[in-house]
C-alpha cells in the first residue's frame, strides 16, 4: 500500500492545479512562516523543562519504564520456563558432552604438540635443547647426548631429563625402563655406523627429538594440557589446597605413567581414554569422561543458569576474552577452574557428585547427575505436594504454574513441576541481563553486563542470612527496589528501544536511523558499565530540539494544516494523505524524517488536489506504459468512484489498482489468448464430440469379434476406419492436456502480459544485467516536481515477479 500511495502522489503531482484558499496561504510568505514557526513551537514545548519539573519526555519515558516494570514477574517466569525446562536443558548439555568438550580437549592437544606454537610444551622442549646445546662445549655435548646404562645417572636420559622430556622423580620403575628401551630404539636407529658407543649426533638431536616425541605426550605437555582444559589437579608446589575437589599431582602423574607404560609416551588419540579412567567414567558419560567444575561452568554459561556467580577475578577482566568467539573456550577455561563458588553452590556439587574411590574427594560428576545439579542451584526449598500452599498467588493465568509467595518483607517465586513445588534460589547473571532486555533496556555488552549486575549485588541489602555471599538477587530486591530506583524514579537516562517508545508516544515520528543516530551520538552516563546501554536523557532532548529545528517533521506539518494555516481545502484531509505526501517530499532529501521550509508550500499543492479525474486516470496508466482499452479503465472508475463526484481519492484508487489486478488484467489477457467464456463452451462441445468419437470407436470394435472371419466382412477398408477413428479419439483426447500444450499457454499469457505492462524481452533482460530488478525498481515516472527517484510500485513489482520466475 505505501508504493501505491506513492504512486497515487505522483500522479496528482503530474496534473495538478492550485486551488485559491491555498494561494491565498502561499501568497504571504511572512504568515506562512509565522505559521510553521507557531505549528514547530508547539511540539517541541514537549522537550522544555520548566525549573525542577520533569519535561514531558522524561514523564513518558518514566510511564513506559513503569508500564515494563509491572511485567517483571511475568518476564522472569516466560525466561525461567524456557530455560529451566528439562527438555531445552537436554538438547544442550547433550552436544555440549558428546561435541564440544571432545572438540576442545583435542585442540588442546594439538596446540600443546605445535612446535610453531609460542608457549605451547612441544616449542618449549625445543627451546630448552637449544639452550643446553649452547651451554656445552663440543666434548661435553656429546658425553651428554650418549645413551649409557639404565641406571646411569649421565648421559642421554638425565639430558632428556634437563630439557623436560622426562619427569624428575619418577616412581614407576616399570614405565621409565619402558621409556629408556623407547629411547634405545630411536637411539640405534639416529646413531652413526662408525660410532663407538649408542649416541645421537649433535646435529641430528633436533630431529631425533622430533621424531621421538611425534604424536605422543610426555608428562609435561600432559601438565599444560591438563591446566588448558581446567582439570581439577593441584600444580602447587606446596602441594596443599583449600579445596579438597582437587586432585593431587602425584596421584594423576601415576595414573599417567600407569596408561603409558607400554612405551614411556602416552598416544595423543589416548588422551580421551586417560581421563576416561582417570575420571572413572562409564559409557554414557562421553568420550571425555566425566564433567569437572571448569566444564560445569562454562555449561551452566551455555545454559544461561548460574554461569557467573563465584567469579575468581574482576569481572572485566573474567570475560574480556569472550569477546572473540573464535578463541573463547580456548581462554576461558582455565579462568572458569578457578572460580570461587558460594557455600550453598559447592553443597550443592558435593551432595550431587560422587566421592572417588575411598577419598572425600568429589571432582567429577557424571551426566545422569547434570540435571540433579543443575536443579539443586537453581531452587533452594522442595515441597512434596500437589497443591499449592497457602497464599501462593498465579504470576499469570497463562503461566499458573509460577506463583508468588510473600512472605513478611521477603518475596518469592515457586514453581510447580508435576507434585512437586520447588522454589526459585533468587535471580542470577543471565536472567537479570534478559529481563532488562524484555522490559527495553537491553545491556549489549557482555562485559558492561557483568559490571552492571556486580553493582546491582553491592546495592542489594543484607535481610536474609548469608544473602551477601549468594551472588544472586532476591525477588523482592530487583522487583520493588532495584527496577524502581534504576528505571521508574531515574528518568535521566533512558535505553534506545525506550527513546523509541517515548517519541511515538510524545508523537515525534522519525526514521529510525535518525532516531538511532541522535541517541549513539548523545553523552553518556558517568558509570562505565551503563556506557553501552544508556544515554543522558538531557542531552537527548537538547540534540532533538536541534535536529527538529532545522525543518518541520511529520506532527508539526500535521499542526500547520489543522490548527495554524485554517485552509478550507486542507482540514477534511485523511492522515494517511498527510503521511503519504509528506514521504514523497521527504525522500527529495534522504529520508531524514524533517522537510525543508520551502518544501513546505509543495507539499501544501500536493495536499490540496482534491483526486484525480477519468482523463488523469487514463493518462498516467498511459504513461505508465499500461495498454489497457478505455472502456476497462472506464468501468473501473465508475465501480469504485463511490460518492459519483467524478474523482477519486487515495483509498478509491488503491481499490482501482485492486480491480485492476483481479479483474481486469485477468480478463484481458484470456480475450486475448481466446480464452473466453463463449471460448471454452465450444471448445468443450469439440472435447464432448472427441470422446462420444471414442465410444463410436469401441462399439464398432466391439461389433467386430461377432464377425464370422471365413467370410470377408471384415475387410482392410474397415480397419482402417477403426484405426482412424481411435487416432483421432485419441489426439483430441490429449491435445489440451499435454505438458507442452501447458507450458505454450503459459508462455503466451506471460508475453500478454508484457505487452499489456508495456515490457519487452530486450528490457527485461537488461535490467536483468545491470541489476535494476533485483533491487525492485520498476517503470518510471516522468519528471515533475515530485517525481521520486524509484520508480512506480507496479511496474516494480511485475518486474520482480518475472524474475523470480525466470529465476525459477
Amino acid at each position: 500500500q505505501e508504493k501505491l500511495q506513492k504512486v497515487y502522489v505522483r500522479m496528482q503531482a503530474r496534473h495538478m492545479s492550485v486551488p485559491p484558499d491555498i494561494e491565498e496561504a502561499l501568497r504571504n510568505p511572512r504568515r506562512l512562516a509565522l505559521a510553521m514557526h507557531r505549528a514547530n513551537i508547539t511540539k517541541l514545548s514537549l522537550l522544555e523543562r520548566k525549573g525542577t519539573e520533569q519535561s514531558s519526555l522524561q514523564i513518558f519515558i518514566q510511564e513506559l519504564n513503569q508500564q515494563e516494570v509491572k511485567n517483571v514477574l511475568l518476564k522472569i517466569a516466560e525466561h525461567l520456563d524456557n530455560a529451566l525446562a528439562t527438555e531445552d536443558i537436554s538438547e544442550k548439555v547433550t552436544p555440549f558432552v558428546e561435541n564440544i568438550i571432545p572438540a576442545e580437549i583435542k585442540k588442546q592437544v594439538r596446540f600443546t604438540l605445535d612446535e610453531r606454537l609460542v608457549g605451547s610444551a612441544a616449542q618449549s622442549l625445543f627451546d630448552q635443547l637449544r639452550r643446553r646445546k649452547n651451554t656445552y662445549r663440543a666434548a661435553e655435548l656429546e658425553q651428554n647426548l650418549k645413551l649409557g646404562s639404565i641406571s646411569d645417572k649421565f648421559g642421554l636420559m638425565a639430558f632428556l631429563e634437563r630439557i623436560g622430556l622426562i619427569e624428575k622423580g619418577r616412581t614407576n620403575a616399570k614405565n621409565y625402563i619402558s621409556l629408556y628401551r623407547k629411547i634405545e630404539r630411536s637411539v640405534r636407529e639416529w646413531a652413526r655406523e662408525d660410532a663407538a658407543a649408542l649416541s645421537v649426533d649433535s646435529a641430528d638431536v633436533e630431529d631425533f627429538l622430533r621424531e621421538l616425541i611425534r604424536g605422543n605426550i610426555w608428562w609435561g605437555a600432559m601438565e599444560q594440557i591438563l591446566d588448558k582444559i581446567g582439570f581439577p589437579i593441584n600444580l602447587r608446589r606446596s602441594g596443599t589446597t583449600d579445596n579438597v575437589n582437587l586432585l593431587s599431582k602425584q596421584r594423576v602423574m601415576e595414573e599417567f605413567e600407569q596408561a603409558s607404560a607400554k612405551d614411556g609416551f602416552l598416544p595423543k588419540d589416548k588422551v580421551m581414554d586417560f581421563l576416561q579412567q582417570i575420571t572413572q567414567a562409564d559409557v554414557v558419560d562421553g568420550s571425555a569422561g566425566r564433567i569437572w567444575k571448569a566444564q560445569m561452568v562454562m555449561m551452566l554459561q551455555d545454559l544461561g543458569i548460574c554461569g557467573y556467580v563465584g567469579q575468581a577475578k574482576t569481572v572485566k577482566q573474567a570475560v574480556a576474552n569472550a569477546q572473540n568467539d573464535g578463541d573463547k573456550l580456548q581462554e576461558r577455561l582455565p579462568d572458569l577452574a578457578r572460580y570461587k563458588w558460594p557455600r550453598w553452590m559447592e553443597e550443592a556439587w558435593n551432595e550431587t557428585a560422587p566421592a572417588l574411590g575411598e577419598s572425600e574427594a568429589r571432582p567429577f560428576l557424571p551426566r545422569t547427575l547434570i540435571y540433579q545439579f543443575i536443579k539443586k542451584i537453581a531452587f533452594d526449598k522442595e515441597i512434596k505436594s500437589k497443591e499449592s500452599p497457602e497464599g501462593l498467588k498465579d504470576v499469570d493465568e497463562e503461566y499458573d504454574n509460577w506463583k508468588v509467595e510473600k512472605e513478611g518483607d521477603h518475596m518469592y517465586l515457586w514453581n510447580l513441576r508435576g507434585s512437586t513445588m520447588v522454589r526459585l534460589r533468587g535471580i542470577w547473571h543471565e536472567c537479570f541481563l534478559e529481563i532488562l532486555a524484555q522490559i527495553g533496556s537491553p545491556v549489549h555488552d557482555i562485559r558492561d553486563g557483568a559490571e552492571l549486575f556486580r553493582a546491582a549485588l553491592n546495592t542489594q541489602p543484607a535481610k536474609r542470612a548469608g544473602d551477601a555471599d549468594t551472588g544472586l538477587l532476591s525477588i523482592e530486591y530487583l522487583v520493588e527496589t532495584y527496577m524502581q530506583n534504576t528505571l521508574v524514579e531515574n528518568t535521566d537516562e533512558c535505553s534506545l528501544a525506550i527513546f523509541r517508545k517515548a517519541l511515538k508516544k510524545a508523537e515525534i515520528t522519525l526514521p529510525n536511523s535518525a532516531v538511532d543516530a541522535l541517541w549513539y551520538a548523545a553523552q553518556k552516563p558517568e558509570a562505565e558499565y551503563l556506557a553501552s546501554s544508556r544515554r543522558k536523557v538531557i542531552d537527548l532532548e537538547r540534540r532533538l530540539v536541534m535536529y527538529l529545528t532545522s525543518g518541520m517533521f511529520l506532527e508539526s506539518v500535521q499542526a500547520l494544516i489543522s490548527n495554524e494555516l485554517q485552509v478550507p481545502s486542507l482540514q477534511e484531509l485523511d492522515p494517511k494523505e498527510i503521511r503519504a505526501a509528506f514521504t514523497q517530499v521527504d525522500e527529495k532529501t534522504g529520508q531524514c524524517g524533517v522537510i525543508d521550509p520551502h518544501e513546505v508550500s509543495e507539499l501544501l499543492i500536493l495536499l490540496s488536489q482534491e483526486g484525480m479525474d477519468l482523463p488523469v486516470v487514463q493518462t498516467c496508466f498511459l504513461d505508465l506504459k499500461l495498454n489497457l482499452a478505455e472502456d476497462s479503465v472506464y468501468d473501473a472508475f465508475t465501480s469504485v468512484d463511490t460518492n459519483c463526484d467524478d474523482k477519486i481519492d487515495m483509498t478509491e484508487f488503491l481499490a482501482l489498482v485492486d480491480r485492476l489486478v483481479d479483474t481486469i488484467l485477468p480478463e484481458t489477457i484470456f480475450g486475448l489468448m481466446n480464452l473466453q467464456l463463449q471460448q471454452i463452451l465450444a471448445d468443450v462441445v469439440i472435447k464432448v464430440s472427441m470422446i462420444l468419437t471414442m465410444f463410436l470407436f469401441v462399439f464398432v470394435s466391439l461389433n467386430a469379434f461377432h464377425v464370422d472371419v471365413g467370410k470377408e466382412a471384415a475387410s482392410a477398408g474397415s480397419s482402417v476406419i477403426r484405426a482412424a477413428l481411435a487416432g483421432l479419439a485419441l489426439l483430441g483426447l490429449r491435445g489440451d492436456n499435454s505438458p507442452e500444450w501447458m507450458e505454450k499457454q503459459y508462455q503466451t499469457a506471460k508475453e500478454q502480459l508484457y505487452k499489456l505492462t508495456g515490457i519487452s524481452r530486450s528490457q527485461l533482460e537488461a535490467r536483468r544485467r545491470t541489476g535494476a530488478l533485483g533491487g525492485g525498481a520498476g517503470m518510471g515516472f516522468g519528471g515533475g516536481r515530485f517525481a521520486g527517484r524509484r520508480g512506480g510500485g507496479m511496474g516494480g513489482r511485475m518486474g520482480e515477479e518475472e524474475e523470480e520466475e525466470d529465476e525459477g
